[in-house]
């Protein structure tokens, strides 16, 4: 879960007497700004210093205080005696101490590769001087977010330390982010190891191990900013991982940092740990080329370890088709991951296996987590709808992968849920695990465990359903469910601008009323609720109806709960309340 500071940090910059850093320095602010105003920073530079004190001494004051130290990298800041000899000398020792966390950012290019601070993982992320964007800003909101992460990553116990404090904190390992890891039981993981060149190829891999709960690391991305980036991914190799993926290309060859660090103790943990997966996959290099590379540094073949072959960029083959490799890549790497969470957790057959999903960063509190559905960077939260394509391409095969990935595996069919996600990823979750699959789902809610399984009066219908006659298509229905809050304007607002033709408009509503705090009494009733809505739905399909379209204000482990009944049903669209106040269309589950 994310941890926000209780005072804000304090932030310093570091930077060049150049009109051109200098107006960087302003834009960058800008977009610092939101950080500012929401506690978590205070930032100061040295225009701040107030006329009549003494230079040095305040420069010196917000130095030593500042949790964060930005380096605004250029080739006036690499030619300025003052700023290259000096302030990154005393950032690099206070952050050797662990007192401080020092970030480069690239302003413009120079070669700064063999700077004191060239361990470090600079932003913007993909290592492109902002000057070399073709929209500055998309490099400012790179930054801005990842600074907000690293904020977030620090520990909490340090986040609201004065500045008097910070000698007392200079035994802190560069390690702190992986061990607090290690003290939760971190779901299936993996370490991806790349050449810089090749990152946004492998970002897409990335995604596809997120949204499959795989918690995937880009190793010089992901790992805390201003890190020890060496002994961060040599302690993720060592202690986290569950497997190391290595994206093989041209440039990675030639990497010394993958050659000389990540493959030897990936190696080395595999001779101790047989169930720790390796798992090559070549792009525009050929098995023997591999081979020679390992034999002339004498290591193991990384062939042995059933190495996978994407397209050639001479092929001309399409997107699509390196994707899809991409993607089957993705369901082995989550195969293996998931059966090595599994021996951490000593799972036998009566074990129940549990998995998040989250459109949301927040990770709702569970005991205990296999599986780590992200899927916020296709929805921001709720700021962004992903299109049919990542629906089709994406979303509904990592589910499905998903599924197949624990049926295979010799444990229990109680799965337990929990989210933090918009309705109808809900929905197409339940959708997922249908109840002919003998699944038992038992989704976490604020009022206790919900299951999908149960007994209840079968008389018993905890809604008021009401029926109207639109007068059009008689293969389409509407169906609206009430629980949360009343939805029958926004729906009917929907209805009439889309011009959508449809013969009957169901109703599910409380009796008394929404109710957002106590719409749902406990873990019968929202049963009760499910199959009532689940048996008017199949009522809808005997009655000729090919396609349904669902308005939804209930809580979410509910939407599961109903979904986990659509199994057998005609398509049905699932549509999401927007910020501009009107529905829109999510996806369509069963086309």
């Amino acid at each position: 879960m994310t941890t926000r500071p209780t005072t804000p940090i304090e932030l310093f910059y570091s930077y060049a007497d150049s009109r051109k850093d200098e107006k960087l320095l302003d834009e960058l602010e800008k977009h610092l700004s939101s950080l500012k105003y929401q506690g978590y920073i205070s930032a100061w530079n040295k225009r701040k210093v107030v006329a009549g004190e003494e230079w040095g001494k305040e420069i010196d004051e917000h130095f030593n205080a500042a949790r964060i130290i930005l380096l605004l990298i250029s080739p006036d800041f690499m030619a300025s005696d003052y700023c290259y000899s000096f302030e990154v000398k005393r950032a690099m020792e206070r952050h050797d101490r662990g007192e401080a966390r020092v970030i480069p950012i690239l302003l413009r290019p120079v070669d700064w590769h063999n700077a004191p601070f060239s361990k470090l993982q600079a932003l913007p992320s993909n290592g492109r001087p902002i000057s070399k964007w073709r929209d500055t800003d998309d490099a400012l909101n790179n930054i801005a977010r990842e600074i907000r992460g690293a904020i977030e990553s620090l520990p909490v116990e340090k986040a609201h330390a004065s500045s008097t404090s910070h000698a007392s904190s200079a035994s802190s390992s560069p390690r702190t982010h992986t061990e607090n890891m290690d003290e939760l039981e971190r779901p299936a993981t993996a370490l991806l190891s790349y050449a810089r060149e090749d990152a946004e190829e492998v970002k897409f891999l990335q995604l596809q191990l997120k949204v499959r709960g795989v918690r995937a690391w880009r190793d010089v991305t992901d790992l805390p900013l201003g890190g020890a980036t060496e002994d961060e991914i040599v302690h993720a190799i060592e202690n986290v991982a569950d497997a190391l993926v290595l994206y093989v290309t041209p440039h990675s060859l030639k990497s010394v940092f993958v050659w000389n660090i990540e493959i030897p103790t990936a190696l080395k943990r595999r001779e101790s740990d047989p169930h720790f997966n390796i798992v090559p996959v070549l792009k525009d290099v050929t098995y023997r080329q591999l081979q020679e590379q390992c034999a002339a540094r004498g290591y193991r073949s990384l062939t042995d370890f059933n190495a996978e072959r994407l397209p050639d960029s001479s092929t001309g083959e399409a997107d699509k088709a390196l994707q899809e490799k991409l993607r089957s890549i993705a369901d082995r790497v989550l195969k293996a991951t998931l059966l090595l969470r599994l021996r951490r957790a000593k799972a036998d057959r009566n074990y129940e296996p549990s998995l998040v999903l989250r459109t949301f960063k927040d990770i709702p509190p569970t005991p205990s987590l296999d599986l780590d559905l992200n899927w916020w960077d296709l929805f921001h939260d709720r700021d962004r709808l992903p299109p049919a394509e990542e629906w089709r391409d994406t979303l509904f095969p990592a589910l499905q992968d998903v599924k197949n990935a624990l049926g295979e595996l010799p444990i229990s069919r109680k799965l337990h849920m929990s989210l933090q996600a918009i309705l109808p990823t809900a929905f197409a979750l339940g959708y997922a695990f249908p109840a002919p699959a003998r699944y038992t789902l038992l989704l976490e809610s604020k009022e206790g465990t919900w299951s999908s399984t149960g007994t209840v009066d079968a008389s018993s219908s905890p809604f008021r359903r009401v029926s109207y006659n639109g007068g059009g298509d008689k293969q389409i229905a509407v169906v609206e469910i009430s629980v949360a809050q009343a939805i029958s304007r926004a729906v009917t607002d929907f209805l009439s601008a889309s011009h959508l033709s449809y013969d009957q408009h169901i109703s599910y509503s409380l009796p008394d009323g929404p109710d957002q705090t106590k719409g749902v009494r406990d873990a019968t009733y929202a049963l009760a609720m499910a199959q009532q809505i689940g048996k008017g739905l199949r009522l809808l399909r005997s009655q000729g109806v090919t396609h349904i379209h669902l308005f939804a204000a209930i809580p979410a482990a509910l939407a599961v709960m109903l979904g986990h009944q659509f199994n057998a049903l005609c398509p049905i669209s699932l549509y999401q309340f927007a910020g501009n106040k009107e529905y829109q269309w999510v996806c369509t589950l069963g086309l």
